[in-house]
């Protein structure tokens, strides 16, 4: 809000997207005054991951594996 007419405007210069935790900093401006406020960003990665396919292959070879693919 601001004690004069006018609109008030947020900016901040955060890259998106934001892959790691991180502080945020907005800009708030009216035009003549301007001011800050942080943001915590918080990632947590709390999911495992899940395999993509039901059962995963059997690999037969003499000697040697050279590739698992």
């Amino acid at each position: 809000t601001d004690n004069c007419l006018g609109v008030v405007t947020a900016s901040t210069t955060a890259v998106l997207p934001i892959t790691s935790s991180t502080t945020v900093v907005w800009t708030y401006s009216d035009g003549t005054n301007s001011t800050t406020q942080n943001q915590s960003i918080v990632i947590a990665d709390t999911t495992a991951p899940v395999a993509d396919v039901a059962t995963l292959p059997t690999i037969t070879a003499q000697c040697s594996v050279t590739s698992l693919t």
